[in-house]
């Protein structure tokens, strides 16, 4: 059976890492896939959550390119932001 779960939207760092402890006390970290969806991926709440979730990742010894998907209509911009995942 697969689990989804949905921070806000827009949501500031404390909730993220209320969100992220609730992932980590699953034990659902190998099976976890974040997913930034954002029109113009220049919005501080999306950078916000794209760096949260990589310094997860980090911590938890997870490989970005297999837990990460970004998702806008500006790929421009995505590419460019690709940095925060370094």
């Amino acid at each position: 059976m697969q689990d989804f779960s949905f921070p806000d939207p827009v949501d500031e760092e404390a909730k993220i890492g209320k969100f992220l402890k609730k992932i980590e006390k699953s034990k659902a970290i190998e099976t976890t896939l974040f997913i930034i969806a954002s029109k113009t991926f220049t919005t501080a709440e999306t950078i916000l959550n794209a760096t949260t979730a990589k310094n997860f990742m980090k911590k938890n010894n997870m490989a970005i390119d297999k837990h990460f998907i970004a998702l806008s209509t500006n790929q421009e911009k995505v590419s460019k932001s690709s940095r925060i995942l370094e």
